[in-house]
C-alpha cells in the first residue's frame, strides 16, 4: 500500500469514531453483485456479472449489480437494477479506495448477501473484510482464475485472501482448473468450492457449420480472432501458426482479429508480421454488439490461441463457448481451464501453448477439410448448448425460500 494511502485508510476502515455501517434497512434477502468491470466495457468479467445475475433473477431472488461509472444509457432497460458506484473501474489504490468507501457508507439490506464478482472487487474485498465483517451474511465470491494467482504471489497478499475466503459462505468458480489451483495456492481451505460452468451468450444467429458453408459467397475461409489484443491471448501465436501453412493454403484463407489494443508493443508485432503474410489480415479494433454479430456469422472458424503468464491465466473462456453456440470449430491451447470449455475432437482442436507448429497443424486440418469443420461445428453447439446460466445460478444461490 502507498505511503500516502495509509492515513486515508485508517480513517476510514481502522479509527473506532467512524461507524463502520450505517444502519441496516428492512427488506427482503437480496444478492448483490459487486464489480469493477461492466458495460460499457466488455470482458469475460463483466459477462460472467452480467448473465449470471439475470439468471439469479429469473430464479427469484431479488438482484442488484453494484458497477463502475456514474451512468450508461442501457442501465435503465437492464432487467436487474445497476447501483453505480462512481469508482473509475481500476484497481489502483485511489480507486480501490473509493468502492470500498462506497460499500462503508451505502445502505443495505439485513439479509443482503453480498457477491464479490471479479477481480478488481475481490482486491478491494480483502481490505474490507480484514476487519470485522460488514454484514451480517457471509459473503460470496466468484474467482476467474488470474486473481488466484496474483493474489497469491506474495505473503502478506496470501495472508489477507485466505483470511477473505474462510469468511465467505461458498466460493463459486467455472471450472475445475480454478479449483484445483486454488487448493494448490490456499492448501487446507475449508469454505465449500462450488464448480459450475459458465454458457454462451451469443444464441441468436446460431447456425450450423453446413448452412454457414452452403450460404458463402466468398471462398475464402475466414478465421476470427474476439479478446483484447494481449500476449495472454495469443493472436500473434495465431498469425505465426497461419503464416506456416503452405501457399496453396495461404490462399484460401483470411484472418480477422477483434478486440481492443491493450499493448501497443503487441499490437504494432501483429501489424508487422501481417504486412509480410500473402494472406489478408484486418485488425478491426473494438466493435459494437450489432458488428461483432455480424463477425462471428461470417467467420469459418474461430482461434484464440492463450497462453498462460506468471499473473494471468485462461481460467475457463466464455468466448470459446459463444463461438461453439455459432457453430464455429475452434482453434485453442491445453492452457489453463480453456479444455474444460473446448472439448478436444469435439468443438474444437487443441495445441499445446506457445507450440507454433502444432497450432499449426491444427488450422491446417480444419482449413483442408471441410467435413470436420461442419462436424466440429455442429457438436460443438450440441455441447453449448448444454450449459444454461439459470443451472449455474441455481448451483450457486439455490432458489429463495418460499414465504
Amino acid at each position: 500500500m502507498p505511503s500516502d494511502i495509509l492515513p486515508e485508510f485508517y480513517n476510514t476502515f481502522a479509527n473506532p469514531r467512524i461507524p463502520i455501517l450505517p444502519p441496516n434497512q428492512p427488506g427482503p434477502e437480496r444478492i448483490t453483485f459487486v464489480t469493477q468491470e461492466f458495460r460499457p466495457k466488455i470482458g469475460g468479467a463483466a459477462t460472467v456479472v452480467d448473465e449470471i445475475s439475470r439468471a439469479t433473477q429469473q430464479l427469484g431472488w431479488e438482484t442488484r449489480i453494484l458497477a463502475p461509472g456514474t451512468s450508461h444509457p442501457d442501465d435503465a432497460d437492464s432487467p436487474v437494477p445497476i447501483e453505480r458506484m462512481g469508482t473509475r473501474g481500476k484497481q489502483d489504490w485511489p480507486d480501490r479506495l473509493k468502492l470500498l468507501r462506497y460499500l462503508r457508507q451505502r445502505p443495505h439490506h439485513a439479509k443482503e448477501r453480498i457477491v464479490w464478482a471479479e477481480p478488481g472487487s475481490v482486491r478491494a474485498a480483502l481490505y474490507l473484510w480484514a476487519g470485522p465483517s460488514p454484514t451480517s451474511t457471509p459473503p460470496h465470491i466468484i474467482l476467474h482464475g488470474t486473481e488466484i494467482l496474483r493474489l497469491t504471489s506474495l505473503p502478506h497478499r496470501r495472508i489477507l485472501f485466505r483470511r477473505l475466503l474462510q469468511k465467505c459462505e461458498r466460493i463459486h468458480v467455472l471450472s475445475d482448473y480454478n479449483r484445483q489451483l486454488l487448493q494448490s495456492r490456499i492448501p487446507g481451505l475449508r469454505t465449500p468450492i462450488i464448480v459450475a460452468p459458465g454458457a454462451p451468450s451469443r444464441t441468436g444467429i446460431a447456425n450450423s457449420a453446413s448452412a454457414r458453408s452452403s450460404g458463402s459467397q466468398d471462398k475464402r475461409i475466414t478465421i476470427l480472432t474476439v479478446g483484447r489484443i494481449h500476449p495472454r491471448k495469443g493472436q500473434l501465436d495465431s498469425l505465426k501458426a497461419l503464416s506456416l501453412l503452405s501457399e496453396s493454403d495461404q490462399n484460401q484463407i483470411r484472418y480477422r482479429i477483434v478486440g481492443p489494443s491493450v499493448r501497443s508493443n503487441y499490437r504494432e508485432q501483429i501489424v508487422q508480421l501481417a504486412k509480410k503474410c500473402s494472406f489478408p489480415v484486418e485488425l478491426t479494433g473494438p466493435l459494437n454488439e450489432e458488428d461483432l454479430e455480424k463477425e462471428y456469422e461470417a467467420a469459418d472458424i474461430f482461434a484464440l490461441t492463450s497462453r498462460q503468464t506468471k499473473m494471468s491465466v485462461e481460467g475457463f473462456g466464455l468466448v470459446y463457448l459463444d463461438a461453439s453456440a455459432l457453430g464455429l470449430p475452434v482453434v485453442a491451447t491445453r492452457s489453463g481451464g480453456i479444455p474444460e470449455a473446448v472439448i478436444e475432437g469435439k468443438s474444437g482442436l487443441l495445441a499445446s501453448e506457445g507450440n507454433i507448429t502444432e497450432i499449426s497443424e491444427c488450422f491446417e486440418r480444419l482449413i483442408t477439410d471441410s467435413a470436420l469443420r461442419r462436424q466440429l461445428g455442429d457438436q460443438g453447439m450440441q455441447h453449448a448448448s448444454s450449459q444454461s446460466w439459470i443451472k449455474t445460478a441455481q448451483s450457486y444461490f439455490g432458489k429463495p425460500e418460499s414465504d
